[in-house]
């Protein structure tokens, strides 16, 4: 089930980046740092666990930029990671950001929701909304 992360979920949440971040998959973040932004967070919980999250931070009404998409490797390939993104997505529209980036090196999954890259076919990938 999707929903939007509450305070009590920062350090499931910070376990999910620490455990990416060993692995090269996205950039470290602290507790704190999280716990500033956990309005941004959508997460994904499963018998009482996050098992994933992303987030949607809004830089202003031109950008935002889609971050921290993390799923426990047993659960991936079950379509959570694209809900994730697409829980960001309609979060844009409803905010009427005009255009999101993502750095990622999921590429298929980006441009199956319309992402495309933008400099020499490389990233970062952006979408307009």
């Amino acid at each position: 089930m999707i929903r939007k992360a509450i305070s009590v979920d920062v350090q499931a949440i910070h376990s999910l980046i620490n455990l990416a971040a060993i692995q090269g998959k996205v950039l470290p973040r602290s507790k704190n740092e999280i716990k500033e932004i956990i309005d941004s967070f959508f997460v994904w919980v499963e018998d009482g666990k996050v098992i994933g999250c992303c987030s949607l931070e809004i830089y202003s009404k031109k950008l935002a930029e889609v971050r921290s998409l993390i799923v426990l490797p047993r659960y991936q390939n079950k379509g959570i990671g694209t809900k994730l993104l697409k829980a960001c997505l309609d979060r844009a529209k409803h905010e009427n950001v005009y255009e999101l980036l993502a750095v990622t090196e999921r590429d298929h999954l980006f441009e199956t929701l319309g992402f495309q890259k933008c400099l020499n076919n490389q990233w970062p990938m952006f979408i307009r909304i």
